[in-house]
């Protein structure tokens, strides 16, 4: 009996939170502004897992990082990766007014949407995003600009946050894209 009491909680956890989610990218377009300076103007798609858009409803933030690095190609040995920007933001869901908001980190710019979706894309959106000059020797055809996005439940404090460093299996990330350098 206790075997499948166990089978059935089993099969409704993990029925429960079937959606797992997702991370794409619509459009990307790296240009060269002047002398080693690129712009990045791309659309991140999101598709929130059933469990962050649950944990959103019940009032847990939603960490959006998108990292973007600096890779340099190797032959006989691991590519080398420098980190270039780090872009945090936070998506919130306020009940009362029914309303999602989105807040910039670096800039502490917000905005408020009516839908998830809007939200979502606004949270997505980069245009025009300056990256910081870049040395004379990144010409050549060796590098190349890499990109990282995680979405994130932010429910831990400090002591569970060195647990969430080990343990986070309701994160939604991507593998990385590339683009080399114009």
């Amino acid at each position: 009996m206790l075997v499948i009491i166990g089978l059935l909680v089993a099969l409704f956890s993990s029925s429960v939170y079937a959606n797992k989610g997702s991370i794409a990218f619509k459009n990307f377009e790296l240009k060269a502004r002047g002398e080693n300076r690129y712009v990045i103007d791309t659309q991140i798609r999101f598709q929130l897992s059933d469990y962050l858009r649950d944990s959103l409803r019940e009032g847990v933030p939603i960490v959006n990082e998108v990292q973007i690095n600096l890779v340099k190609n190797r032959l006989w040995w691991w590519d080398k990766n420098e980190n270039l920007a780090m872009i945090t933001s936070l998506l919130k869901y306020h009940p009362l007014s029914q309303h999602y908001q989105v807040i910039q980190q670096d800039s502490n710019e917000s905005w408020n949407f009516k839908s998830l979706n809007m939200a979502l894309r606004k949270m997505g959106l980069l245009r025009n995003y300056v990256l910081p000059q870049l040395s004379d020797a990144t010409q050549g055809g060796k590098y190349r600009i890499s990109l990282y996005v995680s979405l994130r439940p932010d429910t831990f404090k400090f002591p569970m946050k060195v647990h969430a460093l080990f343990v986070n299996k309701y994160k939604i990330e991507t593998t990385g894209v590339q683009w080399p350098l114009p």
